[in-house]
């Protein structure tokens, strides 16, 4: 048995013998009074002619052993604690009334409640015995402070409990004598026998109930000190009470007179303590040889390890958490290139030594591992005299006491200066070569989009026939290559969206939008492509959806990629299904996907998303592309604050999902939506509508004078005082945008003549003939967080009812 589960183990005996001390109190207590409720004279007073326990006395020590067991419980829970006080306090409040009564001569009356009809029949009447209140407040009173946790308390509570016990080792051993003299002390009455035992069993649950601390302390410690505590005290204590009543025994069956009787006593005291202590003697100087010897083992080990480390350039350090006291290996001092006096023995010395840019993550990491793990495992920037850098590693073991605090740290440290910087070139070298690659990978591909497109359009001219007249065969092979065009121009596509994705330039513009209308028209978009593989393609869209708060553009990019690709590994005649599922309670919507394709493997389900992946088998090539469209729908999705997964099919094929956040004021608008600024002036949302459609006016134009339009406004808007939001009002209906301001109504005037102004001196608009439609709306004030979610929810059917109205005239 190692060190830490002996210690383990003597802490659960003393447990043990305090929680079974607490059982005997409350076993004694409920036969004394089954005794008295039966009648059975031999329960109340266990010897014929002495005197019984009083119904009192029995449920105080119910009560005591209670107490004991609840302070002692396994699980430390407050209310168990509290309960264990509570009780602990009725015991010393019944035995203080017990001895305030003897002290003024008051009639007490709380020992005649239960019983009193034969209490009165003894001579003289059966009452608690002074001894046992003096017992029971020195009881309640050790109990109390055993439960304040403190070390000088707990000296104080155990030294109340042994003279408990030897108060009950009094009475005990008169029993024991039978002397008569002894149960007459002046005029006070005698402790009743079964009293005694159960007292002397409930100091001793008391001084096991904290063994790890005061008195106890020695004793319940695996050292040598505690194997003669636990071996001779309780010889001491019965050994001279055993022999005196055997002698007193031997005297009354006339076996010796009182002299031989003496002379017997002392000879076996004697003999019995020597044996003890050659016993003893005997255990400690095999328990002596077996420390040599491991003492022998662990120098051997200790030497084989520093010719270890040595070898190795490790070297060793602990860290004594009870004193604060570092212990440095004989390396240490070339690792901090420092002399080894120079060396810190306290954690507080060792601040000077660290690199300033490594003290705060070291800290935080040394604090997480002793909050939660059981060893180190970190890196640690030191800084040399010369101000040089050098990089350790270091690994430790940690050692907890029962309480789960750390005590104790060992390990090892080790220079990693070299590797670090290895390390350090060699992630520069990748950085440079992804660099290089994503130049070279952009350059490409804007230097084949011009010849591809010159090839797009003649072989678009040939096949339409606008050059002359074509046959069936060569139409064949036109639209054949016209597919490999488009196939082609979509890896270009692909190529230049990686590169932006990893140089962190991929454009991410939200807006709030109608999710339904973009998935349905992709959709829509994509209907003849499936139907030409006789493919059946549905979309499912609830009622009332939320509006998301994600850019229009990239959310139909990633639609149409995850489309295509069920499209392109759908066999003929199966089906695709796209839904779109209602938060439940979430904060996003989810778009799923659904293919009747061949799957996706387990293993490869997160291995999809990488760059340059494509799963499968090398039949499948053909219908492959570069393997870069699952790769820039996850980073597309993920700079939208959503996220992308796959999972397999209800009965085969898989089905891709991803979310979109929902668009709420609070998320859209960041600080500007403050509480305590809605409290006071009311939400103005300003709606600016760019008409569409107008006769004579391209397409391109118009768009031109959106944005344009959408420039003017950032310039007029007092940053951190207004918001401008963007929104998607599909391409069918009038191009709309929204400023958002908390201000009175003064405020927000000012703010409509500013947006006037700077629309009527955008060149843009002139030039394509378009008059902005301005309106205004205010929402509020809102005093008190309800107040401002129901706002948010007025402000955002605001704008969905902007936006659908437009669509409602359309449609009529």
């Amino acid at each position: 048995m190692n060190l830490s589960d002996r210690s383990e183990y003597l802490r659960s005996l003393f447990h043990s013998i305090s929680q079974g001390c607490g059982l005997v109190g409350i076993t004694i207590g409920g036969f004394v009074l089954a005794g008295w409720a039966l009648g059975i004279e031999m329960i109340k007073c266990v010897l014929p002619g002495q005197v019984a326990m009083n119904p009192l006395t029995a449920i105080t020590l119910i009560l005591m052993g209670g107490s004991l067991r609840l302070a002692n419980a396994d699980e430390a829970r407050a209310r168990r604690h509290g309960a264990a006080i509570v009780l602990a306090g009725m015991v010393g409040a019944i035995g203080f009334a017990r001895l305030a009564a003897s002290a003024f001569g008051w009639r007490f009356w709380l020992d005649q409640l239960l019983f009193g009809s034969e209490l009165v029949k003894y001579d003289p009447p059966n009452h608690m015995a002074p001894a046992t209140a003096i017992c029971l407040v020195l009881f309640g009173s050790a109990l109390v402070l055993l439960e304040v946790h403190s070390r000088h308390l707990v000296n104080a509570a155990q030294t109340l409990a042994v003279a408990i016990g030897a108060i009950a080792t009094f009475w005990l051993t008169g029993y024991a004598y039978g002397a008569g003299s002894f149960f007459g002390i002046g005029d006070y009455l005698p402790m009743a026998l079964p009293t005694a035992f159960g007292l002397f069993m409930l100091s001793v649950g008391l001084l096991c109930a904290r063994a790890d601390a005061g008195l106890m302390r020695v004793a319940s410690r695996d050292t040598t000190g505690g194997v003669m505590a636990r071996h001779l005290l309780p010889a001491a204590i019965a050994v001279p009470v055993v022999i005196g009543w055997l002698r007193i025994l031997g005297e009354h069956l006339g076996l010796y007179d009182s002299a031989i009787g003496t002379a017997l006593q002392v000879l076996a005291v004697v003999a019995v303590l020597s044996a003890l202590v050659w016993w003893n003697a005997k255990l400690l100087s095999r328990i002596d040889d077996e420390r040599r010897k491991v003492e022998r083992d662990l120098h051997a080990s200790e030497e084989r390890l520093r010719l270890t480390l040595a070898a190795t350039g490790f070297t060793t350090w602990s860290w004594n958490l009870e004193d604060d006291s570092i212990a440095w290996g004989d390396r240490a001092a070339a690792l901090f290139g420092r002399e080894p006096e120079a060396l810190p023995t306290r954690s507080e010395g060792m601040r000077p030594l660290l690199h300033p840019d490594g003290r705060h993550r070291l800290t935080r990491d040394i604090l997480g591992a002793l909050r939660a793990g059981s060893e180190v495992d970190l890196q640690a920037a030191v800084a040399w005299p010369d101000g040089e850098r050098h990089v350790l590693g270091v690994r430790g073991s940690i050692t907890r006491d029962a309480k789960g605090r750390v005590v104790w740290i060992v390990g090892v440290c080790w220079d990693i200066t070299e590797r670090t910087r290895i390390a350090e070139d060699l992630e520069r070298s990748r950085l440079e070569q992804m660099a290089a690659r994503d130049r070279f990978a952009s350059h490409l591909s804007h230097e084949l989009r011009s010849p591809l497109t010159a090839i797009y359009q003649f072989v678009t001219l040939l096949r339409d026939g606008l050059v002359g007249a074509i046959t069936p065969a060569q139409r064949e092979y036109l639209d054949l290559a016209l597919r490999n065009v488009l196939q082609l121009r979509g890896m270009i596509g692909d190529l230049l969206e990686a590169s932006r994705a990893r140089s962190g330039k991929l454009a991410i513009e939200p807006a709030c939008m109608e999710l339904a209308d973009l998935v349905c028209d992709t959709t829509q978009s994509l209907a003849a492509a499936a139907a030409s593989r006789r493919l059946s393609l549905t979309v499912e869209t609830p009622p009332g959806l939320p509006m998301v708060n994600a850019d229009p553009q990239r959310v139909r990019q990633v639609v149409s990629n995850l489309l295509e690709n069920a499209i392109k590994f759908t066999p003929e005649g199966g089906s695709i299904r796209v839904t779109i599922e209602p938060p439940g309670g979430r904060d996003a919507l989810v778009v799923a996907v659904a293919d009747d394709g061949p799957g996706i493997r387990v293993e490869e389900r997160e291995r999809v998303f990488e760059q340059l992946y494509q799963a499968g088998g090398p039949g499948e090539r053909s219908r492959k592309g570069l393997g870069l469209g699952l790769y820039i729908c996850r980073e597309l999705v993920t700079r939208q604050g959503g996220r992308i997964w796959v999972e397999p099919g209800v009965e085969r094929g898989s089905v891709f999902r991803f979310t979109l956040p929902v668009f709420t004021p609070a998320a859209a608008l960041g600080t500007l939506w403050n509480a305590e600024r809605l409290a006071v002036h009311p939400a103005c949302l300003v709606t600016v509508r760019l008409p569409r459609g107008h006769r004579g006016i391209s397409s391109d134009a118009e768009e031109a004078a959106a944005v344009a339009a959408r420039g003017a406004l950032e310039r007029c808007l007092v940053a951190g005082e207004e918001k401008l939001l963007r929104s998607d009002s599909g391409t069918r209906q009038d191009a709309r945008l929204f400023v958002v301001t908390i201000a009175d109504d003064a405020a927000a005037q000012r703010l409509l003549e500013r947006i006037r102004a700077q629309l009527a001196e955008c060149a843009s608009l002139r030039d394509a003939n378009l008059d902005a439609e301005i309106s205004m709306v205010e929402i509020g004030p809102a005093p008190g967080a309800a107040a401002v979610s129901a706002l948010s929810e007025r402000l955002t059917a605001a704008i969905r009812e902007d936006l659908g109205g437009a669509e409602l005239r359309e449609a009529a």
